[in-house]
């Protein structure tokens, strides 16, 4: 009966050194855990000098886009006109008048409408 007596304080002793040990590694295994989330979801978000390095050049591309469109704009409206004028020209050089009939010659200088539009 000496025996146990002479144990039992050391008992709670060693209880709590083991719960304390398994808080410890319960601990350690959470934060590993945490460490692991955050990790992941790390993977997923860029730096922030990359992410503004991209903004600038979407940035500069809306710009060019819209350079790009307003260029086209003009060019389209100087094809309509050039259209319209060789358009105006060849319906001048078909016009019948009672004295003439259109010229047929195909020689530079006569009556060619695309010499005219050119001017």
């Amino acid at each position: 009966s000496s025996g146990i007596n002479a144990e039992w304080p050391l008992r709670p002793g060693r209880h709590q050194e083991k719960r304390c040990k398994m808080l410890e590694l319960e601990m350690e295994e959470k934060i590993t855990r945490t460490k692991l989330i955050y990790e992941e979801k790390m993977r997923g978000v860029m730096p922030l000098s990359v992410r503004e390095e991209l903004e600038e050049t979407i940035a500069a591309l809306k710009i060019q886009s819209t350079i790009l469109e307003q260029k086209a704009t003009i060019l389209q409206t100087e094809l309509d006109n050039r259209t319209n004028r060789n358009s105006q020209s060849e319906n001048r050089a078909n016009r019948i008048t009672p004295n003439r009939t259109p010229s047929k010659s195909k020689t530079p200088g006569r009556g060619s409408p695309f010499l005219k539009a050119r001017g």
